[in-house]
């Protein structure tokens, strides 16, 4: 499959060279410690303006929030994450004092949260436990006090403050080797539009014969109202004939960056470029002061590919409940070998 992309009219398109600076701080409206994720313009642009969320308050002061999305299908009402997102989960205010105290303090306001939730046959949500000093590991006692399975996900964070010496250097060898190789045929372009990276991630699936299963038609609005802010970019990379071969879309807030996206052609040609493009987003982190979320990790092969490039082996929540008739249909779905994904299809 030859994807058709022109490199001198990326270039044209691509991101000039930016001092380096800090990301922007968090709007007042969204709290100094809310996520990228729990950001309202992200959840209005990834939901489509389709989301809700319930809140606790003290006073007049929203100390917590847990948004969501309501689908419904076959009689089934089910709250997960908008598209695009990957964590999510309560943000909460602790408070200050001691740590015990806010700890306390957070479960309750969790509770607080869970009792507000509509009724509702299914409920999703990966949570980051390391946010809030780590206090947001204890939102996991209030899930599973309320009746909530809490399980572990996997992922790598790379602490990109480090210098780009010291991180090449914790990288495995065939990792160093895979990047020096791609540095000297292929070149990563920042692409400021969102067409070539749709249309490429659709031709890759094609190929593929496989069928997007994220509304790739949101996309473009999303990375606008990203970009606006300047917390995203797509990474391409190209070979010597201006072909693209793979391309990446990662997104940042105060803390991380995240490995959103990332998309190869599958019938071209190919040494190394999805190592090229890792190397150049921890650039591109490390210029932030961020560490970089390497996301989700669901196979061995994928956790030993990403822990080719340093990163430490860390833990996410994943928040269910079902209901007994949903949870029924979905042990009989899975004992009959069908799609046994989260939105019931």
């Amino acid at each position: 499959m030859a994807v058709d992309y022109d490199l001198r009219s990326a270039q044209k398109n691509a991101a000039p060279p930016k001092p380096k600076k800090k990301p922007p701080p968090a709007s007042n409206k969204d709290g100094q410690n809310a996520a990228l994720f729990h950001e309202h313009w992200w959840l209005k642009a990834a939901s489509d303006g389709r989301y809700a969320e319930v809140e606790a308050r003290e006073g007049e002061a929203v100390v917590g929030r847990l948004p969501y999305v309501v689908t419904s299908r076959y009689g089934f009402t089910q709250l997960t994450m908008p598209p695009f997102t990957h964590l999510l989960g309560p943000f909460v205010e602790s408070g200050d004092g001691k740590h015990q105290t806010m700890l306390k303090t957070r479960v309750a306001i969790v509770k607080q949260l869970i009792g507000k939730l509509p009724k509702h046959d299914f409920f999703f949500q990966i949570c980051d436990p390391s946010c809030d000093g780590g206090l947001a590991l204890a939102d996991g006692l209030a899930f599973q006090e309320c009746g909530f399975d809490v399980k572990q996900q996997y992922t790598f964070h790379i602490d990109c403050r480090n210098s780009p010496d010291a991180l090449l250097a914790g990288m495995n060898l065939k990792a160093r080797q895979h990047i020096r190789m791609a540095e000297k045929v292929y070149k990563v372009v920042a692409l400021d539009q969102a067409e070539p990276f749709v249309a490429f991630y659709l031709k890759c699936l094609e190929a593929k014969r496989l069928k997007p299963n994220i509304p790739l038609d949101r996309f473009a609005a999303l990375y606008a109202e990203c970009r606006a802010r300047n917390c995203s970019q797509v990474f391409a990379a190209f070979d010597e004939n201006g072909a693209a071969l793979a391309m990446t879309f990662v997104v940042w807030d105060r803390r991380a960056m995240y490995y959103l996206l990332s998309v190869r052609a599958p019938d071209l040609p190919d040494r190394g470029s999805v190592n090229l493009l890792i190397w150049s987003v921890m650039q591109k982190a490390h210029d932030l002061g961020l560490r970089f979320d390497l996301d989700g990790v669901s196979t061995t092969g994928t956790a030993q590919f990403l822990s080719s490039f340093g990163g430490e082996l860390r833990t996410r929540m994943i928040v269910t409940a079902s209901g007994r008739l949903f949870a029924s249909l979905q042990q009989a779905k899975s004992l009959l070998g069908l799609n046994t994904d989260n939105n019931f299809s």
